[in-house]
């Protein structure tokens, strides 16, 4: 199943926004109290980056 983003992104602002609908749907609010999304995105990179063994990008 492929997964649609939101339009005019990248191809890796896609897989991080992705991979960070999955870590809040699977840890809930652990990451995301009333702060903002940056633990959720830090979390996602590190995730991205341990999967495919490459540095993905900047907090």
């Amino acid at each position: 199943m492929k997964v649609l983003g939101p339009a005019g992104l990248s191809p890796h602002m896609k897989q991080v926004l992705y991979v960070e609908k999955k870590i809040d749907e699977k840890y809930g609010s652990v990451f995301t109290k009333p702060r903002s999304r940056k633990p959720v995105k830090r979390e996602a990179l590190l995730m991205i980056e341990r999967r495919t063994g490459k540095k993905v990008g900047t907090i």
